[in-house]
Formats: structure tokens, C-alpha cells, sequence
């Protein structure tokens, strides 16, 4: 464990960081890294000392250093905690239980992302999401949003391909029950509705963009979280919704000519 808090050591100074994530990107001689990050040889060559000896770089043959499969490893995990720490009050207040453990490992990918943390804008992007799709919208949600209604129709009208995963204890306004308009998009062909026993996140996702929240510690929703166009962050998003997936159920009775 004392080698664990080693590596914590050296990933804790800013300046090291910097020059693996420096490395990430080019392979640099000793006089190459201090130019590049202003630092006098001197004192880079103790850095890259440390972290050679650490195992996340490695001087070549030809004097330029390069980080390690290793450090690169580490790196990832060092932004996930950066990413983390960021969001630190989000995470506090917002629940991951049930997201497989594999995704919650590669977390640190949604810092591509942006952190919404209003909920009339999270909505806001949400509709944008529907009105700007082309090819294939997915959602993955706990209740049935109005707002939402427009933009499913005239995505129906676009022909875009629409899949949706709700709460298998969903209440569904009766305004949504009566909508004619909702009924004929559903009968288009390329509307899909299913259920899940146990939804763990709120995403609504097209081919280009996502918005993805956490539920509340209470288990409701803010609907706050994080917004990309980032095809990491995407397939992170995919993977989810596709876990989801996996375990769907039939739509309810009441749902089954309603998207």
C-alpha cells in the first residue's frame, strides 16, 4: 500500500503532471520539456528522475523521454479523480448505484463533457437534442416529460429512429394518454418503447449529442448533469443505454400506442 501512496506522491505535483501530459502528446528531450513548460533544466531533470523511477517514463536511446504504457494508465485514472474532485458537489448529492462497474471505472471520460447544473437548461438541451437529430434518437428516462412531446412528433415527421426505456412504474399524464398526435408517430414504425425494472440514469442522446443525469440520493431526478458531442462520451452514454437495454420489458398496457 505504501508504493500506492508513492505513485499518489508524484501524481500530486502539478508540475510532473505536466510533463506526462506533455508525453501524452510528443516524445521530448530534457531541454525540449523545459522549454515547452518553462521550467529550468535543473529542475525538470529532477522531475523526470522521480517519475522515471516510478515507471511512468522512459528515457530512449536517442535522449528523448516517453511516458509509459504504465503512466498513460495512471493518467487516466489521475483525470478521473481530477474529474471527480471538479464535480465533487454533484457526486454528493447524485447517485451511481447500479451503473455497471466497468462504466463507473472509465468515469473520468465524461469530462469531455460539460457540467450542467441548471435543470430549465439541462431540459432546454434535452429539446434541442430532439429538434437538431437526423438519424436515431435514445431515451432513457424515469417519467414522461410534456415538454418533450413536439419534438418526438416532428422527429417522427423527419423519419428519425427512436428508442425509448422508461420506468416500468412511469405515471403518464393524462394530457400524453389522449395525444392523437403522439399516436401516429408511434405508428410510423420507427418508434420503439420499452420498460425496465430499475432505471439508473436520465439520457437523451442522438447521433452527435447527449444529455446524461444521475438520479438524486433520494432516487428523483434534477435532471442535472452533463452535456457532450464527444464520441467518448458517447459511446460511454451507448454503453450505458445498451446495459439498459439489455434488460428491457414489454411496454405498459396503457403505454402500448405511445412512444
Amino acid at each position: 500500500m505504501a508504493e500506492v501512496f508513492d505513485l499518489y506522491f508524484e501524481l500530486s505535483n502539478e508540475d510532473r503532471v505536466s510533463i506526462l501530459k506533455t508525453l501524452l502528446m510528443e516524445s521530448l528531450n530534457l531541454t525540449g520539456l523545459s522549454n515547452k513548460l518553462g521550467l529550468m533544466n535543473q529542475e525538470t531533470s529532477r522531475h523526470l528522475s522521480r517519475l522515471e523511477e516510478a515507471g511512468l517514463v522512459i528515457k530512449n536511446p536517442d535522449g528523448a523521454y516517453s511516458i509509459t504504457h504504465f503512466g498513460r494508465l495512471c493518467m487516466l485514472k489521475n483525470e478521473e479523480m481530477d474529474f471527480l474532485f471538479k464535480h465533487r458537489d454533484y457526486f454528493n448529492t447524485h447517485s451511481l448505484e447500479g451503473i455497471p462497474k466497468d462504466l463507473v471505472a472509465k468515469l473520468g471520460i465524461l469530462s469531455n463533457g460539460v457540467h450542467i447544473d441548471d435543470t430549465l437548461i439541462a431540459l432546454g438541451i434535452a429539446k434541442r437534442i430532439f429538434d437538431e437529430a437526423q438519424e436515431s434518437l435514445y431515451r432513457l428516462s424515469d417519467q414522461f416529460l410534456m415538454v418533450l412531446i413536439e419534438p418526438i412528433v416532428a422527429a417522427a415527421d423527419r423519419g428519425v429512429n427512436y428508442t425509448f426505456i422508461y420506468s416500468a412504474d412511469i405515471k403518464v399524464p393524462p394530457d400524453a394518454k389522449e395525444s392523437v398526435r403522439l399516436r401516429n408517430a408511434k405508428n410510423k414504425g420507427n418508434f420503439f418503447s420499452y420498460t425496465h425494472p430499475d432505471v439508473r440514469a436520465f439520457i437523451v442522446m442522438s447521433e452527435k449529442e447527449v444529455m446524461l443525469a444521475f438520479p438524486q440520493l433520494d432516487g428523483s431526478y434534477d435532471y442535472t448533469g452533463f452535456n457532450s458531442t464527444d464520441e467518448l462520451v458517447l459511446k460511454w452514454c451507448r454503453e450505458l443505454f445498451e446495459y439498459h437495454y439489455a434488460g428491457r420489458q414489454p411496454p405498459l398496457p396503457l403505454w402500448a400506442d405511445i412512444p
